[in-house]
């Protein structure tokens, strides 16, 4: 069992968790600086529930926070084409994720 988070080092704290008529351990990074935290953070919050964002997913969040661009998922809000294209040309994307980012500026947009 690992003792340390992958992405940052930090270490794990082992949590019980109640899964139907179970119960499970899961080791869990606690880090909230963590950079797989923050990338999970952001893809939660434009999930369904909350922004409903469709151009917002997993590799493009990474994308975000690696580049320093977004640090919490308000930082959405703050976003311009500048962004977009430095990500693009900064940090690859599959090119099934690069049409996300023009889909996701607009949306964006009609939430402001």
């Amino acid at each position: 069992m690992p003792s340390a988070c992958p992405v940052c080092g930090s270490p794990v704290v082992r949590k019980r968790m109640a899964s139907g008529d179970r119960d499970e351990v899961a080791l869990r990074c606690d880090n909230l600086q963590c950079p797989a935290q923050k990338t999970r953070r952001v893809e939660y919050f434009a999930r369904r529930a909350a922004l409903d964002l469709e151009g917002l997913g997993g590799i493009v969040a990474d994308r975000l926070v690696e580049s320093g661009l977004v640090d919490e998922p308000f930082d959405l809000y703050g976003l311009s084409e500048a962004d977009f294209a430095y990500i693009l040309t900064t940090f690859p994307l599959l090119d099934r994720d690069q049409p996300a980012l023009p889909l996701l500026l607009d949306e964006l947009e009609d939430l402001a």
